[in-house]
């Protein structure tokens, strides 16, 4: 996540790895108990994920909801854009372009619509924030909510995991990179502390041994500490499952600050899967080619 065209732009120090925890009382109330998934990261094919959801929606008690949905803010917007995996879409071309407008990605549009009226998300799901999906899965009101690798440990073995739906069997994880960069700015002596800076701390272990809160870049803090990270072994082998929902293009936020509003008006009803996939390509692919017209990388 740190490469662009082949060359390094960033020195990694931890990532985090995002899949869905469901809550296994929830399921087992709601006769789900042949997808509760001891010890491992599961996947469901999309029509799996339907009957989950129905059922979920059907026996879950007033004021409880079968699975986070928000669209108040940009915050958090990536973890909707994995769920449009869930009908076999890339979300990207090849040259790293929306591709929202093909059958995979109109379907899975259209899947989060019907959603709304299936019952499957809190009310008015368009005005919520990721925080208030996590205060309701916090507070037992929520089923299916957006985890990682650090933060899956406030709830015990009351969860299960399982990855996000996607093209393929395994389904779909992502992950957030964490780490450095030096810009050179012109002055010589901000770029020697910049680059001491950097040498001091990956050149001492105390300092390095800090990313063991999440999955380390260090493959020696990994060493000493994997044993004692919780989870450590089952993102490391969930890996393989995560892909790049950034499209890497150099302007994530401008493209999120687009990608959050066509959601909004989906989830209102307010447009229809193809209009709400035609507003992303054109927008969201704007934004990336003006990323990159104001881009320049490194010589």
């Amino acid at each position: 996540m740190g490469v662009v065209e082949g060359r390094a732009y960033m020195m990694p120090y931890l990532a985090r790895q995002n899949v869905l925890a469901y809550n296994k009382e929830m399921f087992r109330n709601a006769g789900l108990g042949e997808f509760i998934a001891e010890g491992e990261i599961t996947a469901w094919s999309l029509s799996e994920w339907t009957r989950i959801l129905d059922a979920l929606s059907a026996s879950l008690p007033e004021g409880s909801f079968p699975m986070m949905m928000y669209a108040g803010s940009s915050q958090g917007d990536t973890h909707i854009v994995t769920l449009l995996r869930s009908a076999g879409s890339d979300i990207y071309d090849e040259a790293g372009h929306f591709n929202l407008s093909a059958p995979e990605g109109v379907s899975a549009l259209r899947w989060i619509q019907d959603g709304v009226g299936r019952g499957w998300f809190p009310p008015h799901a368009e005005n919520l924030e990721i925080e208030d999906c996590s205060s309701l899965f916090r507070q037992g009101q929520l089923a299916i909510y957006m985890v990682n690798n650090a933060s899956i440990t406030r709830y015990g073995d009351a969860v299960g995991l399982v990855n996000f739906p996607g093209p393929d069997a395994d389904g779909s994880a992502t992950a957030f990179a964490s780490g450095f960069q030096i810009f050179d700015n012109g002055d010589a002596e901000k770029l020697r502390v910049a680059r001491d800076f950097l040498s001091f701390v990956y050149g001492d272990g105390h300092w390095l041994d800090y990313a063991a809160g999440a999955i380390p870049a260090s493959k020696c803090v990994s060493d000493r500490y994997g044993a004692d990270i919780p989870f450590y072994d089952l993102f490391r082998a969930n890996a393989g499952n995560v892909w790049d929902f950034t499209g890497n293009n150099p302007d994530t936020q401008s493209v999120r600050d687009i990608f959050y509003a066509g959601i909004h008006d989906l989830l209102m009803g307010k447009t229809t899967p193809e209009e709400c996939a035609a507003f992303l390509d054109e927008r969201c692919n704007a934004a990336i080619d003006e990323g990159w017209a104001k881009s320049q990388l490194h010589e």
